[in-house]
């Protein structure tokens, strides 16, 4: 028999009230969990557990941050350890820090300050919209990510860090155990390149000439970019404006590898000691640079001849195909470099400010690249 009017209001009386217990039962439990952002807890806790949500779903934390959640946890892990080592919670706080300390500014939690920072290299978001999206307001964002840049530098095993572990070696054969060797000279092999960064147009007309890049046709930053041949990026050089010419940017800041520079600088570098390094064509007049070198380049094509052939031998035409070979791999991680959207969208700041994000994007792509190595060798954490 159908239920009469009142018996429907009723029911759904009944089933209103239960919702309601739900959700006060759940904010409960919640509110034992989350402290919000702000004393005047002007953040929503759902906003905490729509974060909590993307962390704890791999394929979501992927998507915004191109990490996955064995990478994550293992960034968290020593980022949060160096937090604490260095007693710095002006910015942070967790479960077993104090909620607040006189004149503290809005906290938040180690895991969502990691997470703001992965956000902003992958979605290459403004801080605007960052703070939107986290619920706080731009001046924390800023703060709180200036903050996590510095201990993601020290954590990850980016560019400088690689630089660093190469000056201290000392011999050749211990170069060999970071470099792994060309497989078609045998011999320590390096790859080099250069990359633009997109910027806004500046309004200052002697900028705006500095910042052009014609090879791109914008308003550029530029970066000099070493890798070994399994794309792991050992260097990376001051950044730029997009009118300067890599080989004119190598020339004013060149690697400093300490062995690796004194071979390759050295004229009277035997030939079996001598590293592989290998360029594009722009590099022309790089082996005067580095005389105790081997520098493999690709021949260029003459100009007024063959379009399909550019008047070169087929030897010639051999040996650039083997050389592209071996080069592409420092392609191939820069690619990986812009897959992080903070380096193809038009950066607003300064080139140090942009170095030091392509820092830091450098040792998470040497991180995915050396993954298995390093959980192999962390397996107890």
């Amino acid at each position: 028999m159908p239920e009469t009017k009142k018996q429907t209001i009723d029911r759904l009386q009944r089933e209103v009230e239960r919702l309601r217990a739900l959700l006060s039962a759940a904010t409960q439990r919640q509110n034992a969990t989350y402290r919000v952002y702000g004393p005047e807890q002007d953040v929503h806790i759902a906003r905490l557990t729509v974060l909590d949500d993307i962390i704890g779903n791999p394929r979501r934390l992927h998507a915004v941050t191109l990490c996955t959640a064995e990478q994550f946890d293992y960034i968290l892990h020593g980022y949060t350890a160096w937090i604490k080592e260095h007693g710095d919670m002006t910015l942070f706080w967790d479960d077993d820090i104090r909620v607040s300390d006189p004149g503290n500014r809005s906290k938040m939690y180690i895991r969502h300050s990691l997470l703001l920072a992965l956000m902003r290299k992958k979605g290459g978001s403004t801080q605007e919209e960052l703070a939107a999206m986290f619920g706080v307001d731009q001046s924390n964002i800023n703060r709180s990510l200036a903050a996590s840049n510095h201990i993601l530098s020290e954590v990850l095993p980016t560019a400088h860090k690689m630089t660093q572990l190469i000056r201290e070696v000392d011999t050749l054969m211990g170069l060999k155990k970071i470099i792994p060797p060309d497989p078609a000279t045998g011999k320590v092999a390096v790859v080099l390149d250069g990359t633009h960064v997109p910027v806004d147009r500046s309004g200052d007309k002697d900028r705006r000439k500095a910042d052009y890049s014609g090879k791109k046709k914008a308003f550029t930053f530029n970066t000099n970019v070493l890798t070994d041949t399994r794309k792991r990026i050992l260097w990376i050089s001051g950044t730029t404006s997009g009118s300067t010419h890599d080989l004119t940017l190598l020339r004013e800041d060149p690697p400093d590898l300490g062995i690796l520079t004194r071979i390759m600088s050295d004229d009277d570098t035997p030939e079996r000691d001598r590293p592989a390094l290998y360029v594009d064509k722009g590099y022309q007049g790089i082996s005067g640079y580095y005389p105790g070198a081997t520098v493999r380049q690709p021949a260029r094509r003459r100009p007024n001849s063959d379009k399909q052939t550019g008047g070169l031998t087929e030897g010639e035409l051999a040996l650039n195909k083997e050389i592209n070979g071996t080069r592409v791999v420092v392609e191939h991680a820069i690619g990986m470099i812009k897959r992080y959207r903070i380096t193809t969208r038009p950066f607003w700041g300064t080139p140090e400010e942009l170095n030091e994000e392509l820092n830091i994007i450098s040792g998470l792509v040497n991180l995915n690249l050396d993954w298995d190595r390093i959980k192999e060798e962390n397996k107890s954490l």
